[in-house]
């Protein structure tokens, strides 16, 4: 797989140029700049999953720009809002940095951040949109939240947002289906979660496979993960990158 020119070296945290590393990562978000640098030719956009944070997507984030992509790793308050108010926060934040790109600029969103990427998507579609890639996004919803988004353990857990993962609504309620651009899905086959013993297989704990990869999509890959950890494989990035760049995923 190509990789863009990188001099700099990884490995090195005290190289100011190197905005992967982790060190120089945290600086990098905070001071509101993509890891990987602006001057990349493609953009990506990651939106991480429900209860977490940006943190949770770090080390995939910095992974991903040593192929060469330049990384916007934004987060949200996706505890005290609905999903499509998610995606109303982020859409200002969206168009900046679409607008603002030198090429295609692309969404990944985790589990829950898919669903916010879909409707950024659809809210703001410019000319310059690229790909999306969902790592275990519940498109149809998932049987846990049916069981128990009316506990309020769960309600404060995931606030507003919970209520949008059941499976009674339809794959079209947060954005048009099939979506604007191409779209892949990346799902764990791993069956640890705390859906193990509930959730009929095939699942990755969390989402079963068939919300996960819906019908209608652009192609779907299998990681050995679960829910939680698709992005920290660095087989994720590979693939990622790959389908961001050609819409297939190929072996990485």
């Amino acid at each position: 797989m190509e990789k863009a020119d990188n001099p700099a070296n990884p490995k090195n945290p005290e190289n100011p140029e190197n905005l992967t590393h982790p060190e120089n990562l945290k600086g990098a978000e905070a001071a509101g700049d993509p890891v990987g640098g602006g001057a990349r030719k493609e953009t990506v956009v990651l939106l991480h999953a429900a209860v977490v944070g940006a943190w949770s997507l770090a080390l995939f984030g910095g992974r991903l720009a040593e192929y060469g992509f330049a990384v916007w790793n934004i987060g949200y308050p996706n505890r005290k809002l609905s999903i499509p108010d998610c995606a109303g926060h982020l859409v200002g934040e969206w168009r900046r940095i679409a607008d603002g790109a030198r090429g295609p600029v692309h969404l990944v969103g985790h589990s829950m951040g898919g669903l916010v990427a879909r409707r950024l998507a659809h809210l703001y579609a410019p000319r310059n949109l690229g790909r999306i890639v969902t790592f275990g996004t519940p498109h149809r919803g998932s049987p846990l939240a049916d069981a128990l988004h009316r506990f309020r353990g769960f309600q404060w857990l995931f606030g507003p947002a919970g209520r949008d993962l059941v499976t009674s609504r339809p794959l079209d309620w947060i954005a048009p289906w099939p979506p604007p651009c191409d779209i892949g899905f990346v799902s764990g086959s791993v069956p640890v979660g705390p859906g193990m013993f509930t959730l009929a297989p095939p699942h990755d704990g969390t989402v079963p496979l068939s919300s996960s990869r819906p019908p209608g999509g652009t192609d779907a890959v299998l990681v050995p993960a679960t829910h939680t950890t698709i992005p920290c494989l660095s087989r994720t990035a590979g693939l990622t990158a790959a389908f961001l760049r050609s819409g297939r995923f190929k072996s990485a």
